[in-house]
């Protein structure tokens, strides 16, 4: 496994695979859209990016989520519900179960398997994502607690307030949003209010470059 890098890196890079986010995560951030696009400019788009990892393990989440009460799930399970690979399933669930505080539990046997360790309702996406991702980190100078490397330009910054407003936005979000809102949120977002559905492919910081 590779190591937690941070939920939120920013970057150009393609689109990445949706995965449900509800409440809108765009809802809780005030908008990075520039004005008009003028004349002999082109868009680009800078996503704030979330790897396999976080995707993958979120919907191990929400799978367990939608079957908490029932009996465990086993992988195999997940995996074919979900269209993820079985091995890298183990490592998330063992990255899940070794959580402070666990996040998953499992049990052994025929009919062993995962579940929830709580109530949806009593686990945040913040929770599930710090586990995956770790840190939220738009930037360097920006990651929550210790930063791990340091900015020659640190001291005389003017844009570092910029950074830590997104952190924020990000971790109000995501620490403000339950399981069980995930898992109860409408699966068509295109037509849903900003306070509903939103997949991460959705989330982007958008402005122009000129030629």
């Amino acid at each position: 496994m590779e190591r937690n890098r941070g939920i939120v890196g920013a970057g150009l890079a393609p689109a990445l695979p949706g995965w449900a986010l509800a409440p809108a995560l765009l809802a809780a951030m005030p908008p990075f859209m520039g004005g008009g696009e003028p004349s002999g400019e082109k868009e680009m788009t800078m996503w704030l990016q979330v790897s396999t990892k976080g995707e993958y393990g979120v919907r191990i989440m929400v799978d367990l989520a939608r079957h908490y009460g029932g009996r465990p799930r086993s992988l195999t399970d997940i995996g074919k519900s979900e269209l993820l690979p079985l091995a890298y399933l183990e490592q998330l669930a063992k990255l899940l179960r070794e959580a402070e505080p666990p996040l998953v539990t499992s049990t052994r046997g025929a009919h062993g398997g995962y579940q929830l360790s709580r109530s949806p309702q009593n686990i945040t996406m913040g929770e599930i994502l710090r586990v995956l991702e770790g840190p939220i980190a738009p930037m360097i100078c920006a990651t929550e607690g210790e930063m791990t490397e340091i900015c020659g330009f640190l001291g005389s910054c003017k844009i570092r307030h910029l950074w830590a407003k997104v952190r924020d936005a990000v971790a109000h979000t995501i620490d403000t949003m339950t399981l069980a809102e995930l898992v109860d949120a409408p699966a068509d977002h295109e037509h849903s209010s900003p306070a509903q559905f939103i997949a991460v492919s959705d989330i982007r910081v958008a402005h122009t470059a000129t030629n």
